[in-house]
């Protein structure tokens, strides 16, 4: 934590630091070597001044999304000790894996809350460039297949998608689809955000 404070503290939020910043994992060997907390500290600074805060990689695994504005400050430290402390007291882990076989070992009693990328819309809004290999529609396909396994053994889940046909497709029959309206605030242009319509799609029942 003191290391991660000290960090962000001594970071410029200007365009030419900001680069600086976001390019270091374009060096070669770099990327392997960063240290966690400097990989944390890092990734804060580029949410808070890359443009909507938006998390997106180009093929080569590398953070491509350019640079907004300056901020004062992207330190908090009255909310990163806050949440320092809860993790501490919990018993919440974090990982970093494929879905697929972290699923399928999990215990019949478990509930899932899934918010994978969502199904485009349209070919302008087409953006599953989270990571560097994406997430398509296979990657939609194996993940409903994984569910369908999962309920037949007793698990329950609540998984939020995008509207689309192809997605009505995968989960019509066996799950309830139900309509919510959702506000995006995250859009390329501002006519492009505002309220929509999203899927909340659960199971229906178990066996």
């Amino acid at each position: 934590m003191p290391g991660l404070i000290r960090l962000l503290s001594k970071w410029d939020t200007d365009e030419k630091s900001f680069y600086r910043i976001r390019d270091i994992d374009r060096i070669p060997g770099a990327k392997e070597s960063l240290g966690r907390t400097f990989r944390a500290a890092r990734t804060l600074y580029l949410n808070k001044t890359c443009f909507n805060g938006l998390h997106r990689l180009n093929g080569k695994g590398e953070f491509n999304v350019p640079y907004c504005h300056a901020r004062k400050s992207v330190l908090d430290i009255e909310g990163l000790s806050a949440l320092s402390e809860y993790l501490k007291s919990s018993d919440i882990s974090f990982s970093c894996r494929d879905f697929e076989p972290f699923i399928d070992k999990l215990p019949a009693d478990c509930f899932l809350y899934l918010d994978p990328p969502y199904d485009p819309i349209s070919k302008t809004s087409a953006f599953v460039s989270y990571t560097d290999g994406g997430f398509g529609k296979d990657d939609q396909r194996r993940l409903a297949e994984c569910l369908k396994r999962f309920r037949e053994r007793g698990g329950s889940f609540l998984l939020s998608n995008s509207d689309t046909p192809f997605v009505r497709s995968l989960y019509e029959g066996w799950c309830e689809l139900i309509e919510v309206s959702a506000r995006r605030s995250l859009a390329a242009s501002s006519s492009s955000r505002g309220n929509v319509v999203e899927l909340a799609i659960r199971e229906k029942g178990n066996g």
